[in-house]
């Protein structure tokens, strides 16, 4: 929870100081609350400052700095900067590759995030290659069911739909919404914001469904 995670990050700033790295730890997961809570300009700032630490005591291609990376670019996407994000997304993609391996779970997160920004942008196409892999990839690694794996697949639900794929899109996210409730429970944060996603694709493709029989009747 949001003020777990303030108490948390105090206490850690307090007696580590604020570039230790447990602190800076601690600051990334504040960020995680922030965004759950929907607060992004304050998960933004966070990150940023992590970034700059991690990268100062680090280097570039430590798997701690790719993460924070990795997080600015998902801060950007919520924003509506995609072209930005997908830049930073795209140098996180290439250097966890090359330095932690094409298979490391930081990389295959990358993938699936960058994924999300190029669909912002309506690249579709390199959208769908990029999920397609990772899916593969997270499967093999990690089973269906790992949280990396469940969002790769809820990801690609959201590209099918933008590809015009509704029902493919749909089954995709109902195999998700049930995995979270038998996860996590069906109250959870993650688990009610998988099933409204759900619910609203549902609509809205019962809507479609039915605007296109209209038209259909009305023809010749």
């Amino acid at each position: 929870s949001l003020p777990l995670a303030e108490e948390n990050y105090q206490a850690w700033r307090d007696g580590f100081g604020e570039t230790d790295l447990r602190t800076l730890a601690a600051a990334n997961n504040l960020a995680e609350a922030m965004r759950t809570v929907g607060d992004f300009g304050a998960a933004l700032r966070i990150d940023q400052g992590v970034y700059a630490r991690r990268r100062e005591l680090l280097g570039d291609n430590h798997r701690y700095t790719l993460h924070s990376q990795a997080a600015l670019g998902r801060d950007r996407r919520e924003a509506g900067e995609y072209a930005e994000s997908v830049v930073l997304l795209r140098e996180v993609v290439e250097r966890s590759s090359q330095h932690l391996g094409d298979t490391a779970l930081g990389t295959l997160n990358a993938m699936v995030s960058l994924a999300a920004s190029l669909r912002g942008m309506g690249e579709v196409t390199e959208a769908a290659e990029l999920l397609e892999a990772a899916y593969g990839a997270l499967t093999q690694r990690f089973g269906v069911d790992s949280p990396s794996t469940l969002v790769c697949e809820l990801t690609r639900a959201g590209n099918l739909l933008t590809l015009g794929e509704a029902e493919k899109a749909l089954a995709e996210m109902r195999t998700v919404t049930r995995a979270y409730y038998r996860k996590l429970g069906e109250d959870h944060p993650f688990s009610l914001v998988c099933a409204n996603n759900q619910a609203a694709a549902e609509q809205r493709n019962d809507l479609v469904t039915r605007l296109g029989k209209l038209t259909l009747d009305k023809l010749p």
